[in-house]
């Protein structure tokens, strides 16, 4: 049977807890490009030095951000889908294996980002379709081999006859975490906006550095959870596939 969207969830929070330190210092190598796109504007005097280097800056921090985050997400699915076999985790090895993967993994990104912006244009039905359809396919890079155009259709494979439960598996436990992201960002925005006698001074439109820090590392921190829920999605379906299968 296909893991409940309550145990996903469950089961995703307990993952992460336990193991929160261990996940923090793969997720936190995102805090330094995050920090110093962050801090910069803020500490530039009258916008000069910060506006000669933007066109520079922004690019060399798009790249950086981009190749960050695609070897630590291969990084995290593998570690969690290892924690969840009970296996040792050797981050040596992981590391290794992950920059093997990056290229394909930065070309299936690219396809996978294509075709849902393609289904999105068109209209707003089609890209949640193709979202959902092509949605393991990084997954299956990573944990079964697969490269290229095959991942893409070996994700619709899976997700065939299962596009509805598939699609509340995705939606419940992120539409949880996210409320609860979302209160904790507000309380210590809120606090430091009333230490400096505007309560609401993080709630604007053009918000201060602070909170966009503040922002940055929730969003960071909880990488490897939503993480987890992929690779918990991803095996229940497989499993559930191979079983009627047989």
């Amino acid at each position: 049977m296909l893991i409940k969207a309550r145990d996903l969830i469950r089961e995703s929070w307990t993952l992460y807890k336990n193991n929160f330190l261990f996940f923090t210092k793969i997720a936190a190598w995102l805090l330094i490009p995050a920090a110093i796109l962050t801090v910069l504007p803020a500490i530039d005097t009258g916008g000069k030095f910060f506006g000669l280097i933007n066109i520079f800056s922004s690019l060399v921090y798009l790249f950086t951000i981009f190749f960050l985050a695609s070897l630590i997400s291969i990084a995290l699915v593998l570690a969690i889908n290892g924690l969840l076999k009970k296996e040792k985790v050797d981050m040596k090895a992981i590391y290794s294996a992950s920059y093997s993967k990056i290229i394909s993994y930065i070309w299936i990104s690219v396809l996978v980002t294509v075709a849902i912006l393609g289904g999105t244009i068109l209209l707003i039905i089609p890209g949640i379709i193709f979202s959902i359809w092509f949605s393991f396919s990084l997954y299956i890079l990573i944990l079964s081999g697969s490269k290229g155009t095959q991942t893409l259709s070996e994700s619709r494979e899976l997700v065939k006859g299962y596009f509805w439960p598939a699609l509340w598996r995705w939606v419940a436990p992120y539409f949880v975490f996210g409320l609860l992201l979302t209160i904790i960002f507000v309380i210590p925005v809120y606090l430091i906006g009333l230490a400096i006698g505007n309560p609401m001074a993080g709630f604007a439109v053009e918000t201060p550095w602070w909170a966009d820090l503040i922002s940055s590392i929730l969003s960071i921190l909880t990488v490897p959870l939503f993480t987890i829920i992929g690779v918990l999605i991803y095996n229940s379906l497989k499993k559930e596939k191979e079983a009627t299968t047989k």
